[in-house]
């Protein structure tokens, strides 16, 4: 999207289940409670091998992402005119100095 990585965005996974109603301690207690269960996961099978341990725990991950992903609500935002976009958008600039104040530009 040409966007600096460290812009704020809502496309994590507590967002998307915070869209699906879910309260903030409930999607705290999910993350966690996830979190305990694959590392449980992981020690319980780690005679399996690295390799297929950390394939199955990857293929989990992915598919629970992908889940709580297509079920979250389409957020549907009003379409607005571009007459009223304009109107938002600030005409004057401000352009600092090395001056204490800073000088408008219109």
């Amino acid at each position: 999207d040409r966007r600096s990585p460290f812009s704020p965005d809502r496309n994590h996974v507590h967002h998307f289940l915070l869209d699906l109603g879910f309260s903030h301690k409930k999607v705290t207690l999910l993350c966690v409670g996830t979190n305990i269960g694959f590392m449980a996961l992981a020690f319980f099978l780690r005679n399996i091998g690295t390799t297929s341990l950390i394939g199955l725990l990857m293929l989990i991950a992915c598919s629970l992402i992908s889940l709580v992903y297509f079920l979250r609500n389409k957020i549907k935002y009003p379409v607005v005119p571009a007459i009223a976009l304009e109107e938002k958008i600030i005409k004057s600039h401000k352009i600092l100095t090395l001056a204490p104040e800073t000088v408008e530009v219109n």
